[in-house]
């Protein structure tokens, strides 16, 4: 439920904006990780790519994709969008020029960590890619 109503509210946000999403989630109900964390994991990245899209000036490049399912034991994660200029990383997680901003990669990283799993943000080619397993 809690990850349900998080993707409601960041698509229409990003609709709103005039940004394209793709959404294929198919999360199970009877897994062992925190409905909250996971929803946080989707809240910090779509909150990213909103970002990222809104600087973008031609609305038909604004495309966000989600994608997460169950697989061998793991909840798979993968968010892209686009994005324009140069991303900065500090090592492993991207860096934000905004104040206030640039803690959600830590987090995502910290909570993917708790569950055994793995995170990793990539920006190649004009895409960024958030992906993250989690063991469930």
């Amino acid at each position: 439920y809690v990850v349900n109503a998080i993707l409601s509210f960041y698509i229409q946000k990003a609709r709103k904006l005039h940004i394209e999403v793709e959404c294929e989630a198919d999360i199970p109900h009877d897994i062992p990780i925190d409905s909250i964390e996971l929803g946080l994991v989707f809240a910090n990245s779509l909150d990213n790519a909103i970002n990222a899209c809104n600087q973008i000036d031609r609305t038909k490049e604004r495309t966000i994709t989600i994608a997460c399912r169950q697989h061998y034991g793991q909840i798979f994660i993968r968010i892209s969008n686009p994005y324009t200029g140069e991303v900065e990383f500090d090592g492993e997680y991207p860096v934000s020029g905004n104040e206030n901003h640039g803690v959600g990669t830590r987090s995502i990283a910290g909570i993917a960590q708790k569950y055994g799993g793995v995170s990793s943000f990539v920006a190649q080619d004009g895409i960024f890619r958030t992906t993250v397993t989690l063991k469930c």
